[in-house]
């Protein structure tokens, strides 16, 4: 898969939105990231 920079936002966006699902904890979240 190639990635671009345009890319990144999302990816983080992602993240994100999977941490918040894994957990309510915001330490725990910036960890993810």
């Amino acid at each position: 898969m190639k990635t671009y920079l345009d890319c990144i936002p999302c990816f983080f966006r992602q993240g994100l939105e999977a941490a918040r699902m894994a957990t309510q904890d915001e330490e725990k979240q910036r960890e993810v990231l």
